[in-house]
């Protein structure tokens, strides 16, 4: 957490960031369970990589991405443990503009196409006899909602794919946030009096202008130029899992009802089976990313994935009650009662 807040121009980032990943090794060399540690070659530079075995032989594997500003070791505890336990391998790696990369090579800053970064991780687990290369599903969380789907679009060997949460748009997303303001004097003179008093604000700039390479507040939103799915749908043809908490479509909405509509508009657009799961308050789940309720998660997760790759039967249908809630909210927020007619729940 020291690390996390720490600018990054502070010597202390870097020392406290290889402190805690020093930790985490330290967990890994004592574990009954093997983690190996990984560099992929990616464009001349390294990506930072944890494999996670789900047993001997040949399995299915799961490639884990992050978002903004996750790092490897805290998405291990969110997919990697269970992953093992599922009996999946788990590949979990940080891309251009993530952590591990941006530690091991500076500059290797966030990317739109991170289909080109995916190929490089695909070609890895390719070279390896204990992965099933026909099984192979991926996962992003926060942004990685984002990433995954638009790595999925470009690399046929992801076999399925799950959003976590989806984002369409993220120029879109970025302009919401600014409340309709474009222009820079005014958008950097607001975010100087913003950061003075707000420390996640002043955090969330500080990682920005790191990991985009950016200077001032207004290249935030104009750095996320390019970072759509749109207009990739048809390249979505394998089966994909749509996971949201009810309160992330509650604080999306409180940008902009554009956003949910978006989503669903999407979702509906896309040629491949596909399957949205909401998770509610009174589940325990509906914090981002499920942060409070993994293990519910997980057991959500992996059952979609046992399905839609080992031909696994899906548990029993989401109750009328629970369908509904999932239609309301959605509707509430932008979206209409037909738009989900013809998606799973």
């Amino acid at each position: 957490m020291a690390a996390f807040y720490a600018d990054h121009r502070d010597p202390r980032h870097r020392e406290l960031w290889e402190r805690s990943r020093t930790c985490f090794d330290h967990m890994a060399a004592v574990s009954e369970h093997p983690l190996e540690r990984l560099q992929i070659s990616f464009e001349g530079a390294e990506l930072t990589a944890l494999f996670v075995s789900g047993g001997e032989g040949t399995r299915p594997t799961l490639i884990a991405v992050g978002g903004f500003d996750s790092t490897l070791e805290e998405v291990y505890t969110w997919i990697g443990v269970a992953a093992r336990r599922y009996g999946w391998h788990c590949l979990i790696f940080e891309g251009p503009g993530q952590w591990g990369a941006l530690m091991t090579s500076p500059g290797l800053t966030f990317r739109g196409d991170y289909e080109k970064p995916m190929e490089a991780v695909v070609d890895y687990l390719f070279t390896r006899t204990d992965v099933d290369h026909e099984r192979i599903a991926l996962i992003g969380y926060s942004a990685g909602g984002y990433f995954a789907p638009r790595a999925a679009a470009g690399e046929p060997r992801v076999r399925a794919c799950i959003a976590n949460t989806l984002v369409v748009d993220c120029a879109e997303a970025a302009a919401a946030g600014m409340k309709g303001i474009t222009n820079p004097r005014i958008i950097d003179a607001a975010f100087k009096i913003v950061l003075r008093f707000s420390t996640p604000a002043r955090w969330g700039f500080q990682h920005a202008q790191w990991t985009f390479g950016i200077d001032k507040p207004h290249e935030w939103p104009a750095a996320y130029g390019g970072y759509t799915l749109r207009g990739r749908e048809e390249r979505l043809t394998e089966p994909m899992l749509f996971l949201f908490g009810a309160d992330d479509v509650r604080d999306a909405a409180a940008s902009t009802k554009a956003i949910v509509v978006g989503l669903v508009d999407f979702i509906r657009a896309l040629p491949c089976d596909r399957s949205i799961h909401m998770f509610s308050q009174r589940e325990g789940a509906s914090s981002h990313c499920q942060m409070g309720g993994l293990s519910y998660a997980h057991s959500i997760i992996f059952a979609w994935l046992n399905h839609v790759m080992c031909g696994a039967p899906l548990p029993e249908a989401a109750d009328a009650s629970v369908k509904q809630e999932i239609i309301e909210l959605f509707t509430k927020f932008g979206g209409n009662k037909a738009s989900l007619g013809a998606i799973s729940l």
